[in-house]
């Protein structure tokens, strides 16, 4: 089993999203999203923090509440009304 799929396995086990995995390692949620889908290249220093998470130095860290992946939902929801109304904003100053 490879480094990227032992740290999926675990993420699941502990129940994270990337969202807050990203958090938890101090990454960004994009950087983390695109190494756990080999579009980057596991440098040494990621190998370090993976191996890291691996061997339980992050187990028990308490992740905020405004990580919540809930919230990240609204706000997308949020943004994309937005788009909405613009768009309809503009179509209205057409006519």
């Amino acid at each position: 089993m490879d480094l990227i799929e032992k740290v999926r396995d675990k993420m699941k086990k502990d129940g994270l999203s990337v969202n807050k995995f990203s958090y938890l390692i101090g990454f960004s949620n994009a950087y983390v999203s695109k190494l756990l889908n080999g579009h980057r290249r596991i440098t040494e220093k990621v190998e370090g923090v993976f191996n890291d998470y691996l061997s339980g130095k992050y187990d028990g860290i308490e992740i905020p509440k405004h990580t919540d992946d809930d919230k990240q939902k609204i706000c997308v929801q949020g943004y994309r009304q937005a788009i909405k109304d613009m768009k309809e904003f503009i179509d209205s100053k057409k006519d």
